[in-house]
C-alpha cells in the first residue's frame, strides 16, 4: 500500500523486494513448475522484456536500504499487517514463505490478516493494510491487461494506488499506437 507507512518510502519497498528469494520459492513451494518473472509482465506474454534482470535477492542490500530510509532500522518500522483472502486461517504456501523470509532476512514482523474471499476482493480498497496479497490472471494476452488495468491512474484494480505521470504518458502512447510491434516495444 503506497499510501501507508512504511511502504510510502520507496527504499522500504525495495528492501522488502530484495529480501525475498524468489528462486527458492519457485523451487521449494512450486517445485519448479513456474517461471520467475523479472518484472510486472509474466514470461511468455507479448511485450515481456526477456532482457530485464529484475531485482536480485540481496539481504545485505535490503538492510542497507532500510538503514538509508526514513526509518533508519527495522526496529523503527511501524507494525506491518498483510491482508489476504481465504478461509480458515490457511494461507497460500508462497505467502507463508514470503512472510517467513521477511522475518528471517530482515527481522521484520509481519502479521497476516485474512478476510473471507468475497469480502477481500470486493472491499480490498477499503480493507487493505500495509501489505496485501493479490493475484491477477489476464483477461486477454496483452500487456495493457496488466499495466494499465493494475497500475493505471483511476483503474479500480490499482489497489496499490500507484501513480507516475511518466508511466501514464507511456501506457497512453502504447495504447494509441496502431503498429503492434511499436506498441509492444512501448509497453516493454
Amino acid at each position: 500500500n503506497l499510501a501507508a507507512e512504511p511502504f510510502n518510502d520507496p527504499l522500504v519497498r525495495q528492501a522488502f523486494t530484495l529480501a525475498i528469494d524468489k528462486e527458492k520459492i519457485v523451487d521449494l513451494v512450486f517445485k519448479g513448475s513456474y517461471l520467475e518473472a523479472a518484472g510486472l509482465l509474466p514470461p511468455g506474454l507479448p511485450g515481456y522484456n526477456e532482457n530485464l534482470a529484475g531485482q536480485e535477492f540481496d539481504v545485505s542490500g535490503a538492510l542497507d536500504l532500510i538503514a538509508m530510509s526514513g526509518y533508519g532500522s527495522v526496529d523503527a518500522l511501524p507494525a506491518i499487517t498483510l491482508t489476504t483472502g481465504g478461509y480458515g486461517g490457511i494461507i497460500p504456501a508462497e505467502l507463508e514463505a514470503a512472510v517467513y523470509q521477511w522475518e528471517q532476512n530482515l527481522g521484520a514482523e509481519v502479521t497476516v490478516r485474512q478476510l473471507e474471499v468475497n469480502e477481500f476482493y470486493y472491499s480490498l480498497t477499503q480493507q487493505k493494510d500495509e501489505l496485501f496479497y493479490y493475484g491477477w490472471s489476464a483477461d486477454y494476452p496483452h500487456p495493457q491487461n496488466f499495466l494499465e488495468v493494475l497500475f493505471g491512474q483511476g483503474s479500480p484494480n490499482n489497489t496499490g494506488e500507484y501513480y507516475s505521470a511518466d508511466f501514464e504518458a507511456l501506457i497512453g502512447r502504447a495504447a494509441r499506437e496502431p503498429d503492434l510491434e511499436t506498441s509492444l516495444e512501448l509497453y516493454r
